[in-house]
């Protein structure tokens, strides 16, 4: 039977999550991040070599294990790229072992841009962000202006939808920040140019997990943030 083992931290972080998915490593198949964005991650040092996975899950550095990331993760895929190709530097191409969601939101300039500004406003109250974004990007997911990866694919539809997201914030750049306005071509080209880059990697990411249950595989789900951080 197959085993499914979630992996969390009950405090702030910082509690050592890395090494016990190192630990678990040797008896799993597959591991799957599916929240948060990259704000929080894993830190692996391998002989000299240092490297932090605030995407990828940290279990990719094993060769034998196949790794996701999941509809429920906010990406930046400047990010993602920079991450994917620090990995392979390390441990080789790892393109044939990840697979990511069609379904995850991704983070846009002006997701960084809104959330930047209101940390710097003196008329909003400050929470101390990190300023990648992640906030917003999910803000646009539950208000359903968000982009997802398969919105990609599709340029006209793609277009559209960030006309009507940058509708949204522009007036804000504007209105409330004083602040220059988004340019809605140079979006739609950097989309459609990672665009292609990304191609290789986007799959079923559910499927794939039920076929791995189906053949008695093991799964780890690997948090990034932990529970404290979420209670007020």
């Amino acid at each position: 039977m197959s085993k499914c083992i979630s992996l969390l931290g009950l405090q702030w972080g910082d509690e050592g999550k890395g090494k016990l998915v190192d630990f678990l490593s040797k008896d799993i198949d597959a591991a799957v991040r599916y929240q948060g964005g990259h704000n929080a991650g894993h830190t692996l040092i391998v002989g000299k070599d240092k490297i932090i996975f605030h995407l990828l899950p940290s279990a990719i550095y094993h060769k034998n294990i196949k790794c996701f990331i999941g509809r429920g993760v906010v990406v930046s895929l400047e990010a993602l790229f920079q991450e994917i190709k620090e990995a392979s530097n390390l441990i080789g191409d790892v393109k044939e072992r990840l697979i990511i969601s069609s379904a995850f939101s991704l983070i846009q300039s002006y997701h960084i841009k809104i959330e930047q500004l209101r940390e710097m406003s003196k008329s909003q109250v400050t929470i101390g962000t990190t300023g990648k974004g992640i906030g917003p990007a999910y803000e646009d997911r539950v208000g359903r202006r968000s982009i997802r990866v398969v919105d990609l694919y599709s340029p006209s539809l793609l277009e559209d939808k960030l006309k009507e997201a940058l509708s949204f914030y522009n007036f804000q750049f504007k209105n409330y920040f004083n602040s220059d306005e988004e340019d809605l071509s140079n979006l739609l080209d950097r989309n459609l140019e990672l665009a292609e880059d990304l191609r290789p990697y986007v799959g079923n990411v559910i499927q794939e997990l039920r076929k791995l249950q189906d053949n008695n595989k093991n799964i780890l789900f690997d948090l990034k943030n932990d529970m404290l951080i979420f209670t007020p």
